[in-house]
């Protein structure tokens, strides 16, 4: 399953080589739900981790990513499940730049 998510940047982690051949980095976003604020963890794994060499604290992203689960049994003996979200496009969004009155005060019109 693929989606997209917008918010603010809150925290980029370092990449983390899991075992010989698998890597994962994670970061935090803040998106905003409502009246209410939501904090999601997704993170970037293999080649992707280097999308976030240049993701900044504060900044704006728009991220598209896959939704990956896997069952397992907890420690009860009961069956489980995790959930990732794992990011593999991610984008800054552009500053929104307001013109004042004086960017148009020298219009010869």
């Amino acid at each position: 399953m693929k989606g997209t998510i917008t918010g603010h940047v809150t925290h980029v982690g370092q990449t983390r080589q899991v075992t010989d051949t698998f890597k994962v980095r994670k970061f935090i976003l803040e998106v905003a739900d409502g009246n209410y604020t939501q904090t999601v963890a997704l993170q970037c794994t293999q080649d992707k981790t280097l999308l976030l060499d240049t993701i900044k604290v504060g900044q704006e992203v728009w991220a598209s990513y896959n939704i990956r689960g896997k069952a397992y049994t907890n420690k009860d003996g009961e069956p489980d499940a995790f959930v990732s979200l794992d990011a593999w496009k991610i984008e800054t969004k552009a500053p929104v730049v307001e013109a004042s009155k004086q960017d148009f005060d020298d219009v010869p019109f």
